[in-house]
């Protein structure tokens, strides 16, 4: 996203901050024209970082905002570092956390600690979680990610690739549940997933 200031407008403020020092009971201080445009710009960014340069006269100063990374992102860096307190503070104190992998739902941050610490142990040493893909919906909040494992080298470990999703906090960003999906260790073909899909459903019914 771009925003773009005239000069016009920074002559108005040129003009107010030196009206503001002459009527100031103490000593007035100077503003160059590089402290305008920084005082301009991160009054107006409410989060994130930008990057920006002060045009010449009669140029339009051109301005570019990251976005800053979500609790979901930074959650994963917090495991890359393996820094489990970071990692376990990106959840609020009331969330849910279904791995797909494994049974029963996490709903204390002790218990995802260990499980995050385990994940580690088990994995190659110094291995990075690899984001692939995220969608972020402002609106709610909900966040999707793929993703998969590599080894300092670069090479995919072998049967780490999954895919989560999130819902956070809209006025924290803390992670409020979430679900992962991971790839299969055992790979069936797809007439046995079906039969057994199938007689899982049939056994189902004759329960119910």
């Amino acid at each position: 996203m771009r925003n773009f200031v005239s000069q016009s407008t920074v002559s108005c403020i040129l003009i107010f901050s030196r009206c503001v020092h002459a009527f100031s009971p103490s000593k007035p201080v100077a503003l160059s024209r590089d402290q305008v445009f920084e005082n301009l710009l991160y009054s107006s960014t409410p989060s994130g970082s930008a990057e920006t340069s002060a045009p010449e006269a009669g140029q339009e100063l051109s301005v570019t905002v990251t976005a800053k990374p979500s609790k979901v992102e930074r959650c994963y860096q917090a495991w890359n570092d393996r820094d489990f307190d970071e990692a376990i503070s990106c959840f609020s104190d009331d969330f849910s956390y279904d791995d797909g992998q494994y049974l029963g739902i996490i709903t204390d941050k002790p218990t995802l600690r260990r499980s995050l610490e385990r994940n580690a142990v088990i994995l190659p040493v110094g291995c990075k979680m690899v984001v692939d893909h995220i969608a972020v919906d402002e609106n709610n909040g909900n966040i999707g990610s793929c993703w998969h494992v590599e080894r300092e080298d670069g090479i995919t470990v072998p049967l780490t690739r999954g895919c989560s999703f999130y819902t956070t906090d809209k006025t924290t960003g803390l992670i409020k549940t979430g679900f992962k999906v991971t790839e299969m260790v055992v790979k069936t073909n797809k007439s046995f997933s079906d039969n057994l899909v199938g007689s899982a459903s049939k056994f189902i019914q004759a329960t119910e």
